[in-house]
């Protein structure tokens, strides 16, 4: 979160005004901490997107990526992002479809029910593909969105084994926890993953959409 608000406020310039908002303590202390000195038209307010602390038509723009995935109701959400944009404002919403991603490198079938798990502990795993329409019933016009594939390549392998959104171990052990799949088929996917690496065989994949509204 820091990071993306310290870009925005580069973007807005001297005069512009930054809020970062989250509900984790800890985000939001490192957030502060990273910006410290560096990032004077830059706040961070402790909130809950279902219920946003400001006023209607309080900002130019609203943006949220991989937010909305993850909360309780996504529609308010974005109905709340709309209500403190003002006429003529931007609403641009990121979020990837989890039921798009594949994994080449591994046996098919058990990459099939480990994505399939991975999907379902996101709480709204397939709603990439549904922000346009969020937009619209929030009542924003002119809306518009994009898609690309976000991929895993060698390179970015070793943070996908345990510190990255795809955590492929965390998902072959939700899938043996389900039982999709067995333990020992997980050791050996996972392994398996690991020799397609070290034979430059491993690629992963996940369709990612950003969505735009205006404001009327």
């Amino acid at each position: 979160m820091g990071d993306d608000a310290r870009e925005l406020a580069r973007l807005v310039g001297p005069d512009g005004r930054v809020v970062g908002l989250d509900l984790s303590p800890e985000v939001l202390s490192r957030a502060r901490t990273s910006a410290a000195g560096s990032s004077p038209g830059v706040s961070y307010v402790a909130a809950d997107g279902h219920r946003l602390c400001f006023s209607d038509r309080s900002f130019d723009g609203c943006r949220a990526e991989r937010v909305v995935q993850h909360v309780d109701d996504p529609q308010l959400v974005v109905s709340e992002m709309a209500r403190v944009t003002v006429s003529g404002g931007s609403v641009v919403i990121f979020a990837p479809d989890w039921g798009s991603a594949v994994i080449h490198g591994a046996e098919p079938v058990v990459s099939v029910a480990v994505l399939q798990a991975w999907g379902r502990s996101i709480r709204h795993g397939s709603v990439g593909g549904g922000l346009p329409g969020l937009l619209r019933e929030a009542g924003l016009d002119e809306v518009v969105v994009e898609a690309w594939a976000e991929l895993t390549t060698l390179e970015g392998y070793p943070a996908a084994r345990g510190q990255h959104d795809w955590d492929v171990a965390a998902a072959a052990q939700a899938a043996a926890a389900a039982g999709d799949i067995s333990e020992a088929q997980a050791e050996a996917w996972l392994d398996e993953l690991d020799e397609s690496v070290q034979q430059g065989r491993f690629l992963m994949s996940l369709t990612c959409f950003v969505a735009k509204g205006i404001k009327p």
